[in-house]
């Protein structure tokens, strides 16, 4: 049975369905074992991400992350570099895991670059602009440490070296009336474990709608979650306000042109893997600025099923 059939389902195929042949995978393959055999860890990283992501949205195909297991043996993500905490929620952690292999597998072959080895991660469009967010992968060992035990999973993170961007095209009449110039993401200096569908809103209720973005930053230990908006000005995506939810936090935009920004914190002083609450804030957009207007404490979203309705 694939990995987290169930959701799967209630993820991401929603989104769509790709089917691809054994070809295409056996392709894949022989891109992998060569990459590796001759060192070359962007070429492997891009073409495993790729198979691990395909494989993954693929419904009808019986491949999986586990093909690859013999290859991951000998590379460098049997040694883990970054740790997250086995007390999270089990279906958090295998979100966790799996949905960064979701990144790699929603587009066709001409949504990529072989020759960059970089791919079309997310896009949107509200019919004035289309924007899509490109980058590519980096894998990475990461450490579930829970009671003194370690697992090892692999996560195909965008990788922050490689600087993934934002493209804007304005609409025209029969096509694009103007490409502005691509936009790099600010990730100071971090790989992206996930990011959400991009989408535009209007903040202020100028008619203009912003371009929002939200995404997981990966630590070396754990994550903080980013809301990046951008205002679509004369000469493309400028950014104008970002929020960071830190201590595996979250940051996302609510109804109402309000944000919500959570940060782990503790009743003792322990470290921020071990965290046993969040703080919420709300921030709503006032008069050209954002101010808060309510803050609580609530117990950590990502001990128990609660965090579903912050991520899914």
């Amino acid at each position: 049975m694939k990995i987290l059939l169930i959701l799967t389902t209630i993820l991401f195929l929603a989104r769509g369905v790709f089917a691809y042949d054994d070809a295409y995978y056996e392709r894949l393959l022989e891109e992998i074992s060569q990459s590796v055999e001759q060192g070359d860890e962007e070429s492997a990283d891009f073409y495993m991400a790729r198979y691990m992501g395909a494989s993954f949205m693929d419904e009808e195909t019986e491949r999986d992350v586990t093909d690859l297991y013999p290859m991951f043996g000998v590379y460098k993500v049997s040694k883990p570099t970054s740790l997250i905490s086995g007390k999270y929620s089990p279906d958090f952690i295998e979100w966790f895991i799996v949905s960064s292999y979701v990144l790699w597998g929603r587009g066709e072959d001409e949504d990529t670059d072989e020759e960059d080895r970089s791919c079309v991660i997310n896009s949107c469009s509200n019919g004035k602009y289309f924007a899509t967010v490109i980058g590519s992968p980096y894998l990475e060992g990461w450490s579930v440490s829970k009671d003194g035990e370690r697992k090892t999973a692999v996560l195909a993170q965008i990788n922050h070296s490689k600087k993934p961007y934002i493209v804007v095209v304005r609409a025209g009449g029969d096509g694009p009336d103007k490409i502005f110039e691509k936009k790099e993401l600010d990730l100071d200096g971090h790989n992206i474990q996930y990011m959400w569908y991009p989408e535009f809103h209007d903040l202020d209720g100028d008619g203009d709608d912003e371009l929002w973005l939200r995404y997981n930053k990966a630590w070396a230990d754990g994550f903080s979650q980013e809301l990046a908006i951008y205002r679509i000005g004369d000469n493309g995506p400028e950014l104008i306000r970002k929020f960071e939810g830190l201590a595996e936090g979250i940051a996302r935009r609510l109804d109402g042109n309000m944000v919500e920004v959570g940060h782990g914190t503790f009743d003792k002083p322990i470290g921020h893997l071990d965290y046993d609450r969040h703080i919420l804030e709300v921030w709503q957009y006032k008069d050209g600025d954002f101010v808060k207007v309510s803050e609580k404490k609530v117990p950590h979203i990502l001990r128990s099923d609660k965090w579903r309705e912050y991520y899914l």
